[in-house]
C-alpha cells in the first residue's frame, strides 16, 4: 500500500509539474526579447531604419559622417557609405529601395541606391534637418528640421514639392500613407504633436495639434490599428493616439527621458529607448541597465530588434520571441543585466506595474541623439 501511495504521489507531482510547464509555455508574458549579438558600425551610431524587404539595416554614424549598411542575415556590416556632416534621421522606401538620410550640419538629404550602396543625389533642405519619413504610396519623403517646418520631396526626381510650416521646432516625424497624414513631434517648442494633411492637387494644407506629454520627441505609426505612439522626453511616458478620433487613448509610463519608439505590426509590441534610465522598454515593462538608451527599430519579418549604442559604436540585435521565465542573467551586458517576468502586465494593457513589471530586458544602448537632447534640456 505504501508503495502504491508513493507511486500515486509521484505521478500527481509529475502531472502538476507538466501542467505548470504547459501553462508557462502558453503565457504570452513569458515571451521576452534576448540579445543575439552586437555589431560594430561607425563612430556615433545613432538613428537607424530597417528594410524588411531586403533585410538591411541602415545606421547613421553621426560623428563619422557615414551610413552603415548591416546585413540582417549575417549581422555584419556590408558597406559603409560616406554622406554629409552629422547624419541623423534615416528612412527607406521599400518600393524603390532608396534610402534617405538627413545630414544635420550639411543641411542636406543624401539619397542612397539600396542596390548599389551608392549616393545618387544630395538634396538641399532647411536648417538642421532632423527626422525623415517616407510615404511609399505617393513616393514622398518628409524631412523635419529645426527651422520649424517640414520639407516635402518628390521621390521620382528628388525635387522639393513644398515646405510645410509648423509653429515650433520640429523633431521626430512619421507618416500614415493610408490616410495621407504626417505626424511631427513639437520637440522642445511645445507639448503637442502636429498632424498635417496636404492636398497635393493644389498644395493646400491643414495643420492641427494634439496635446501629449512634456517635450514629445519620437513618433511611430501603426496603420492597421490607427494608433500613433509618441515618446515624451520630459514626462517620462509615451502617449498613444487614436488617429481616427485624434484623441490620446493611453499614457504609458516608461523609463527616464524616452527617445526612439517603434512598433511591430506582427507582435503588437511597442519598444521605447530611454536615455537617462539606460533602458529599452517593451509596452507593459520597464528595463534598466548601465548604458545609455537611444534609437530602436523592429524588423517584423525576422522578429529582430535593433538598438544603437554610440558610446562604443555598436548596434545591439535582439530576438523578439525568446521564451523567458523568472530571472535570466545576461553576463555579456554586465553584472546588472537581467530580465524579470511576472505576468502582471501584457502588451495590450498599456500599463506598467512598478519599476519592473510584465517582462523587462536590460541592455546597454545609446545614441548621439540622447547626448544632444540632454544638452538641450
Amino acid at each position: 500500500m505504501r508503495n502504491k501511495l508513493l507511486f500515486v504521489g509521484i505521478s500527481a507531482a509529475c502531472a502538476l509539474v507538466a501542467g505548470l510547464a504547459l501553462l508557462r509555455a502558453a503565457s504570452p508574458a513569458s515571451a521576452q526579447p534576448h540579445v543575439i549579438t552586437t555589431i560594430v558600425t561607425g563612430s556615433g551610431a545613432g538613428q537607424l531604419w530597417v528594410n524588411p524587404t531586403t533585410n538591411r539595416i541602415y545606421v547613421s554614424n553621426y560623428s563619422a559622417g557615414t551610413e552603415s549598411v548591416v546585413n540582417g542575415a549575417t549581422n555584419t556590416v556590408a558597406a559603409t557609405i560616406p554622406i554629409g556632416s552629422g547624419p541623423a534621421g534615416v528612412a527607406v522606401n521599400e518600393q524603390t529601395n532608396r534610402i534617405y538620410v538627413a545630414n544635420r550640419y550639411s543641411n542636406t538629404v543624401s539619397v542612397i541606391n539600396g542596390d548599389t550602396n551608392e549616393v545618387t543625389d544630395t538634396i538641399s533642405v532647411g536648417t538642421q534637418p532632423e527626422g525623415v519619413a517616407v510615404d511609399p504610396i505617393r513616393n514622398h519623403i518628409y524631412v523635419s528640421h529645426h527651422g520649424a517646418g517640414v520639407w516635402a520631396i518628390d521621390g521620382t526626381d528628388n525635387a522639393v514639392l513644398t515646405t510645410i510650416p509648423t509653429s515650433t521646432d520640429a523633431g521626430g516625424i512619421a507618416v500614415d500613407p493610408t490616410t495621407n497624414r504626417i505626424y511631427v513631434a513639437a520637440n522642445l517648442g511645445g507639448d503637442y504633436v502636429s498632424m498635417i494633411e496636404v492636398n497635393w492637387d493644389d498644395l493646400s494644407m491643414a495643420v492641427t495639434t494634439v496635446p501629449v506629454g512634456t517635450r514629445p520627441i519620437g513618433v511611430a505609426v501603426r496603420t492597421d490599428t490607427k494608433r500613433v505612439y509618441v515618446t515624451n522626453y520630459g514626462s517620462n511616458d509615451m502617449s498613444v493616439i487614436d488617429s481616427s478620433t485624434d484623441a490620446v487613448v493611453a499614457t504609458v509610463p516608461v523609463g527616464e527621458n524616452p527617445l526612439g519608439v517603434d512598433v511591430s505590426p506582427i507582435s503588437g509590441h511597442a519598444y521605447v529607448a530611454n536615455a537617462t534610465s539606460n533602458s529599452l522598454s517593451v509596452i507593459g515593462t520597464v528595463a534598466v541597465s548601465t548604458g545609455t538608451a537611444g534609437l530602436v527599430r523592429v524588423n517584423p519579418t525576422t522578429k529582430r530588434i535593433y538598438v544603437t549604442n554610440d558610446s562604443d559604436n555598436k548596434v545591439t540585435v535582439l530576438a523578439e520571441d525568446s521564451p523567458v521565465g523568472g530571472i535570466a542573467e545576461y553576463p555579456e551586458l554586465g553584472p546588472t543585466a537581467r530580465t524579470s517576468t511576472d505576468g502582471s502586465s501584457g502588451p495590450s494593457t498599456f500599463a506598467v506595474a512598478g519599476a519592473i513589471a510584465g517582462g523587462a530586458l536590460l541592455l546597454t544602448a545609446g545614441s548621439w541623439y540622447a547626448r544632444r537632447r540632454r544638452r538641450a534640456v
